[in-house]
């Protein structure tokens, strides 16, 4: 099998699926949600926000800025350059009961779209740095209207 182009129901963004993802039923509107059905690593979800500016507005110039805050209001947050989207890529870790939990988010802003991106790792997966540059690998892939 071959990777797949998957495009948003919403026709907003489409990117570049590998060929053992698929999709599943995230139980929330307007969230798109993946996995890998051969050797789960964790969920990746997409959820599009979509934002109006005044006319006169450059909304990618404002995206960028939101993108940006965003960053800064976080203390781990660094801003990267995602398949050419201002993107600002942080960890969230969360314990409960000696757990700790990691989920690794990129918002990626483009227009008057920002996409909430995040991944949530299987913790019995053995290669989880690999695999959440892989998941980073296919969000560069990400074209966003």
């Amino acid at each position: 099998m071959s990777d797949k182009i998957y495009t948003s129901e919403c026709g907003t963004f489409s990117f570049t699926l590998p060929s053992e993802w698929e999709e599943y039923d995230s139980k929330q509107d307007d969230t798109y949600a993946f996995f890998n059905s051969k050797n789960w690593s964790g969920n990746l979800r997409i959820t599009p926000l979509f934002m109006e500016f005044d006319d006169g507005i450059d909304a990618n110039s404002e995206m960028t800025n939101i993108v940006l805050d965003k960053a800064n209001k976080i203390a781990n947050a660094s801003v990267i350059n995602l398949g050419g989207y201002c993107t600002a890529h942080f960890i969230q870790e969360t314990v409960e009961e000696n757990d700790t939990t990691a989920l690794y988010y990129w918002f990626i802003g483009h227009n008057n779209t920002m996409l909430i991106c995040s991944f949530s790792p299987n913790d019995r997966f053995e290669q989880v740095g690999e695999e959440i540059k892989y998941v980073q690998n296919i969000l560069s892939s990400l074209k966003i209207k």
